[in-house]
């Protein structure tokens, strides 16, 4: 097993990324099947590979912000760590 930066497990997810013209619509609807509920549409077939790189994106980080470990995808897995953030300091003037 790989572990990948952001990047790097973005773009093995993008590999595993489905992609079906609506026949109703006409647009470009595209999905991750390994990420529930991620899923976007757009007119063109670039429009929605970028959306879909953005609802991947918000789909890991609040799976991240929740504990939720991320899928293995063909051997990568997203290499995180995590550390405690001391609380910033906020001045009044």
């Amino acid at each position: 097993m790989i572990k990948a930066g952001f990047r790097d497990y973005i773009k093995a997810l993008l590999r595993t990324a489905d992609y079906v013209r609506d026949a109703q619509c006409g647009c470009v609807v595209a999905y991750v099947p390994l990420l529930p509920g991620c899923i976007t549409q757009a007119e063109t077939f670039e429009d929605a590979r970028d959306s879909l790189i953005d609802a991947m994106e918000l789909w890991i980080l609040n799976g991240l912000m929740q504990g939720e470990i991320m899928p293995e995808v063909g051997g990568v897995c997203l290499g995180a760590c995590a550390c405690e953030l001391e609380e910033c300091e906020t001045g009044d003037g």
